[in-house]
C-alpha cells in the first residue's frame, strides 16, 4: 500500500494518526506458519513534518503452528482482534531478553481451540496476555513462525525490526498504537 492509501483507510475507519504509527495487514485467516502478514510503519519526516515516510516488512500477527496445537491458554490460541488498539504497547524487554515492545494495555483477542489451520472467531476476551511486538531470529530472516509467536506480532527480519525500533525511539513517542486490518474480513 502507498502512504496515501494507508492515510485514506485511517480516515475512513476514523483511526487516530500519531507521529509514528504501526499498521498491520493481516493477509488471511489461516495459521500458515509463515510470515505472511505485512507490517507497515509510517512517520513524519524529521526535516519536513508535512511529509510521511512509510516502510514495510514481513511479519506475522498469527501464532505459529506449534502454539495452535499446544495452547498456552486453556481457552485456545490467541489472535489479536482487528481494529486500532490505542497506546497498546511501550518499550520494554521481550521475555526479559532484548528490547522490544511489550503489552501496555489490555488487548482484545479471539480464541481458537480446534487445532486446525483456519482461524475461528469463537470466543473473545480482553486482558494482559504478554502479547508483544518483537523479532524472530536475532541474526537472520526467519521463514517459519513455529515457536516465534503464540499470539505476538513478530518481524521475520531482525534488521527490519531494528529499523522499526530505532525509528520509534527517534520519534519521542512513549507508547505505540497497534492497528490491524484484514482487507477480506467480513466481520
Amino acid at each position: 500500500m502507498t502512504i496515501n492509501e494507508i492515510l485514506k483507510l485511517y480516515e475512513e475507519k476514523k483511526w487516530r494518526i500519531d507521529d509514528f504509527n504501526f499498521f498491520v495487514i493481516r493477509t488471511n485467516r489461516v495459521f500458515t506458519n509463515k510470515f505472511s502478514d505485512i507490517f507497515y510503519w509510517f512517520y513524519k519526516d524529521e526535516t519536513n513534518k508535512n511529509k510521511w515516510i512509510v516502510k514495510w516488512a514481513k511479519g506475522t500477527s498469527k501464532a505459529g503452528l506449534y502454539y495452535v496445537e499446544h495452547f498456552l491458554n486453556e481457552k485456545g490460541t490467541g489472535i489479536v482482534k482487528e481494529g486500532q488498539h490505542l497506546d497498546s504497547h511501550k518499550l520494554g524487554f521481550h521475555q526479559g531478553k532484548y528490547e522490544a515492545f511489550v503489552q501496555n494495555k489490555s488487548l482484545p483477542v479471539w480464541r481458537d481451540d480446534d487445532k486446525d489451520d483456519w482461524i475461528d472467531f469463537r470466543e473473545d476476551e480482553t486482558g494482559f496476555f504478554g502479547i508483544n511486538i518483537h523479532r524472530a531470529n536475532a541474526k537472520m530472516e526467519s521463514t517459519i513462525v513455529d515457536k516465534w509467536s503464540a499470539a505476538c506480532l513478530v518481524f521475520a527480519n531482525p534488521l527490519s525490526f531494528n529499523t522499526f525500533l530505532n525509528q520509534f525511539k527517534k520519534s519521542g513517542q512513549k507508547t505505540l498504537s497497534l492497528t490491524i486490518f484484514t482487507p477480506t474480513n467480513k466481520k
